[in-house]
């Protein structure tokens, strides 16, 4: 139980905490959701195949606003499905791109690192480059490196973020189609 004057100061923190005010910043903001697509829209067409697969009819159409229980329930079904189809996918391009780029990581010498022209997205060549410009004494080169580098999406760093995030996705539409299932087992089985 917090004190009167704690709950002041949390007021007082809560109306300065108001998020982003500029144009820009909402901007950005608005699309903190979207990078990965995941809780976009779902296509129609994806929905309704599984929609067909759990009536056992390839023929059958979306239901109206005024569907049964069962027609309902298939649909929640339906939707969790393939909202988990999406997140699983997802998540496995993004398993493969972390292998590939951990594939490439170790003791490499120059050469092997500009064997295919400069890849400006390969972490070890930031790296390498940061540390040759800070050793020639060139520090906002050096700078400018290693900024390029703490921004690189390909950084283990940050591929390993992601798969978390992709992770936590990937567990709520597991969560959403139990659900889902439970209730179709309720209402939709005969």
């Amino acid at each position: 139980m917090s004190t009167e004057r704690q709950h002041k100061a949390n007021c007082g923190n809560a109306k300065r905490s108001t998020g982003p005010t500029t144009t820009a910043g909402k901007r950005r903001a608005s699309a903190n959701a979207r990078q990965h697509g995941l809780t976009g829209q779902l296509d129609i067409n994806e929905v309704l195949r599984w929609y067909r697969i759990i009536l056992q009819d390839v023929d059958a159409n979306l239901p109206g606003l005024l569907a049964s229980d069962k027609d309902r329930a298939a649909l929640a079904l339906a939707e969790a499905e393939a909202h988990l189809a999406r997140a699983t996918i997802a998540e496995q391009d993004h398993l493969t791109k972390v292998a590939e780029v951990f594939g490439k990581r170790g003791r490499r010498s120059l050469a092997e690192l500009l064997e295919d022209g400069p890849d400006y997205d390969d972490d070890e060549l930031l790296k390498f480059v940061a540390a040759e410009l800070s050793a020639q004494r060139e520090p906002l080169l050096a700078l400018i490196a290693r900024i390029l580098r703490k921004t690189n999406p390909n950084r283990p760093a940050e591929l390993l973020r992601k798969v978390r995030v992709f992770r936590r996705y990937r567990r709520g539409a597991e969560t959403r189609r139990s659900r889902a299932l439970k209730t179709w087992l309720r209402h939709g089985n005969p």
